[in-house]
């Protein structure tokens, strides 16, 4: 799907196992911005009509959701977004992978002025459900991901549990803000064989007014279990980053911050 240039206000919901390529990212922009309030409720009902359910209440309208209405798990061509400026979202952030979307790639996008509760840029899978959200070989490359806010996660990107073999690299993660842990990115849950490369995370911020379990550390990198004595955080390599002028405004690791990781 080709996308020309020019400014879009939609919240896009990706439920086909496609490659979604903008004309680039000066010129092909989605405001994703959920207003009027008619618009919102068309979000929702289309959501409830591909699924059956909306369990998106708190993590709504993201500029794209991406959900397996679909076949995304048989193998196939290579699926993608790629080539988009994605700004405005107030409480899903800028793309929210749902469950059970293998093989999707996330590449060349300019990311910035968004907020969401999981996180503020790109959430993959949902935190604390204690499942494996099956989202396994995903790619978040090349990739401007700045000033965007998370509330309950990471100010930038989020991997939370059931993303066996990610890979994110060669992204620049700048000036995002977390009023939990990850001020960059965090990666929570068991998710083995990920890989964290050539990104570079510079300053990047989280505070919390109250030290809370698993709040105000990372101003970075945030590489954390569920819960302590669960099922920790799987393999995960750290690799040539440049990490630099990252704050933890009321907890730990300025740079990075591990909890729970071996699941205690």
């Amino acid at each position: 799907i080709l996308v020309g240039a020019g400014s879009y206000d939609e919240n896009v919901i990706m439920h086909n196992p496609v490659r979604l390529q903008g004309a680039g990212v000066a010129v092909t922009s989605i405001l994703a911005n959920p207003t009027p309030a008619e618009r919102l409720a068309v979000w929702h009902a289309d959501v409830q009509t591909l699924l059956g359910n909306d369990p998106f209440a708190a993590n709504e309208a993201p500029g794209i959701l991406v959900i397996a209405a679909s076949d995304f798990i048989t193998p196939g061509p290579e699926r993608f977004i790629d080539g988009f400026t994605l700004t405005g979202s107030i409480s899903g952030g800028g793309i929210y992978v749902h469950s059970d979307i293998h093989n999707l790639v996330i590449s060349n996008n300019e990311i910035f002025n968004n907020q969401g509760i999981f996180a503020g840029v790109i959430v993959i899978g949902t935190p604390d459900t204690g499942l494996d959200a099956n989202n396994d070989n995903l790619i978040i490359r090349g990739n401007r991901i700045a000033q965007n806010g998370g509330i309950q996660g990471a100010g930038g990107l989020a991997i939370y549990n059931g993303a066996d073999g990610y890979l994110v690299e060669d992204n620049l993660i700048i000036g995002n803000f977390s009023r939990f842990s990850g001020g960059g990115m965090a990666h929570v849950g068991l998710s083995d064989g990920g890989v964290i490369k050539n990104n570079r995370i510079l300053f990047n911020e989280v505070f919390y007014g109250l030290l809370l379990t698993g709040a105000g550390d990372a101003g970075g990198i945030y590489l954390a279990g569920e819960v302590i004595d669960g099922d920790g955080a799987g393999s995960v390599t750290v690799e040539g980053n440049k990490i630099q002028g990252n704050l933890a405004g009321s907890g730990d690791g300025g740079g990075i911050r591990t909890f729970a990781f071996n699941a205690a």
